[in-house]
């Protein structure tokens, strides 16, 4: 049996999308009730808690960090994507092509693996390595997708597509239906992966009908992760995005920081599939109450 770990320790000390510093007219804008000058002290304090709670060293319902995320006003209400799938892909887009974009841009691509598989072996490496192509782990923190938007010689139809990829938030899916809240214009229709999976579904032109969305970065799991302990895993995601930009909607995280959702339910799905109980003592008040529910508009 495979031993679960508490928190998401596979997300301490690892490549991740480093928060942006927020502007200081982002704090006057948003209101924030700490002195300018005292920003980074208040923020490295934040990041220091996530830190403990994602090590599993602190409890998820720590009220020093809901304090603190209070304060920094990044525990508002869970905003989700209004915008729709406007734009079509002009073909489709293989997982190989993905991850021969990471291999390319990304220095030991093969040693940043597991922050996708959780060391998980059943992980398929393409899979993983595509999902690396939309995180920032190439030189200067930039995404593999957008170094090669960059180059000349590159695929012009394949770049379109790659961008309507981009815009497609990834999700866990159990038979087609989404585990987690999503909007329902990004709600996939139409043939769909049988079972659990992890994947990001997108819209390519194609004449037949039948078939609106395709599935990209299709990971199959052995059992379905417990979707509050999941949703609580990407509200914490949330709040640390949101030091760099408070308007984030979980949609914008989703497509950001892809490695963190594989990562989370294939942690989840494993404990699942063991019988392991994922909440330990620390773990009981879980973070998830009225200010992590989600929009009431999905």
């Amino acid at each position: 049996m495979r031993r679960v770990r508490e928190g998401d320790p596979e997300a301490v000390g690892v490549v991740r999308l480093p928060p942006v510093p927020a502007p200081t007219d982002s704090w006057h804008l948003f209101g924030v009730g700490v002195p300018v000058e005292h920003r980074a002290q208040v923020e490295a304090r934040f990041g220091a808690l996530c830190e403990e709670v994602l090590a599993g060293t602190r409890p998820w319902a720590c009220p020093e960090l809901r304090a603190l995320a209070h304060t920094l006003k990044v525990d508002a209400a869970v905003r989700h994507d209004r915008r729709p799938p406007v734009h079509v892909a002009p073909r489709e887009l293989p997982d190989a092509l993905l991850a021969e974009l990471t291999e390319d841009f990304v220095p030991d691509a093969g040693v940043l693996l597991g922050t996708v598989s959780a060391g998980w072996s059943g992980v398929d490496p393409v899979v993983a390595a595509g999902v690396l192509a939309f995180t920032p782990t190439a030189v200067d923190g930039r995404r593999p997708v957008d170094c090669w938007d960059d180059e000349e010689e590159r695929d012009r139809v394949g770049v379109v597509a790659v961008r309507v990829l981009d815009a497609s938030p990834p999700g866990v899916f159990v038979d087609g239906v989404s585990l987690l809240p999503r909007p329902p214009r990004w709600q996939p229709t139409g043939p769909a992966p049988a079972g659990v999976v992890v994947a990001r579904p997108w819209k390519v032109e194609d004449n037949d009908t039948s078939r609106p969305w395709r599935w990209s970065c299709v990971q199959r799991l052995p059992a379905a992760p417990d979707p509050r302990v999941l949703w609580r895993r990407m509200v914490l995601e949330v709040w640390r995005a949101r030091l760099g930009e408070r308007r984030m909607s979980f949609e914008d995280l989703l497509r950001q920081r892809p490695e963190v959702l594989y990562r989370a339910a294939i942690e989840g799905s494993l404990a699942a599939t063991d019988g392991v109980r994922t909440r330990t003592p620390h773990s009981n008040e879980a973070l998830i109450d009225s200010s992590a529910e989600p929009h009431p508009g999905v």
